[in-house]
């Protein structure tokens, strides 16, 4: 009889961390994440071929998005042909090429735009953390993407959201009394 591996319990997604209290918190748009991550996974710098997709909202303003490691996943739900194999990673799915008939419904599927479909080979590929060693998150200049589980995702961004909140709200009522101020002077 097998005996049974238990898979190791890393992180689960690699995630976005701004500081928002500090300049250099935020994702510079480099795209040195894309370009590490195509060589990582099929051997070539292919930023459209990246696991890790950098989305630029606005000038200045740009967004890490890799997939989020879901629970219940529609990526893999809606595959036809169950391209999605478990990693050694518990709860990490990776897109079995061999399997992969590049229908692109998986990409559709993905609430979060985290499938990519490889322009060259026009098969799907979704973030598998690297094996547990995102490289991604190792060479970040801005060092805003983490490995991190889902449980101490939610309290620190409870935390840092709170904090930004509480120095958001003491600006305005900075602002209201220099206002107010300034309308008793001049009434």
């Amino acid at each position: 009889m097998k005996k049974a591996v238990a898979k190791p319990k890393l992180p689960l997604r690699v995630e976005y961390q701004p500081t928002p209290e500090k300049l250099e918190g935020w994702c510079a748009g480099c795209r040195l994440c894309e370009v590490l991550c195509s060589l990582q996974n099929i051997g070539i710098c292919n930023p459209k071929a990246s696991r890790i997709r950098v989305i630029s909202w606005q000038p200045s303003v740009d967004v890490p998005v890799t997939c989020r490691q879901c629970k219940d996943p529609l990526c893999a739900e809606v595959c036809p042909v169950d391209a999605f194999v478990e990693t050694a990673i518990e709860g990490v799915l990776r897109v079995e090429p061999e399997q992969c008939i590049g229908c692109g419904a998986c990409a559709e599927a993905c609430p979060f735009g985290a499938i990519s479909i490889d322009p060259s080979t026009g098969l799907a590929g979704k973030c598998d953390l690297c094996g547990g060693e995102p490289i991604c998150i190792e060479y970040c200049p801005a060092d805003v993407l983490k490995l991190l589980t889902s449980e101490s995702n939610r309290q620190e961004k409870m935390e840092q959201w709170a904090r930004v909140v509480q120095e958001q709200k003491e600006k305005a009522e900075t602002v209201l009394r220099e206002i107010a101020a300034g309308s008793e002077q001049n009434g």
